[in-house]
């Protein structure tokens, strides 16, 4: 499932379409082809980067005899906004001490609302 998490992984799905979009315009079928992801994967990953603003919907794609039969599928453009930093490190694990604050601070808030 796409979420926003997604973003700052180094291999995610997201961070894979971006890349890929940053070569230029490209259909749904295209990505999923070319990223060896599932059409739904890619779907959502579009949804979630659209929302976000890293990616907009172009123009209908033409196929290349430049004629129609049905709706043409939509191209995708990447924005110029930056992608967030990845985020590789862990936050620090809290101390023995931290913890034991923590539990009576949550034990001293349950008995005065008693």
């Amino acid at each position: 499932m796409a979420t926003l998490r997604e973003i700052y992984r180094e291999n995610s799905s997201t961070r894979a379409i971006c890349k890929m979009l940053d070569g230029g315009p490209l259909t749904q079928t295209q990505i999923s082809a070319a990223g060896d992801i599932t059409n739904g994967c890619t779907c959502k990953c579009l949804k979630l980067l659209i929302d976000e603003g890293y990616v907009t919907r172009g123009p209908r794609a033409m196929n290349r005899h430049r004629t129609s039969i049905g709706p043409r599928p939509w191209t995708y453009v990447r924005t110029t906004k930056p992608l967030p930093e990845t985020r590789t490190t862990l936050p620090a694990a809290p101390t023995a001490k931290e913890l034991c604050d923590i539990m009576n601070s949550i034990i001293r808030r349950s008995m005065r609302l008693t």
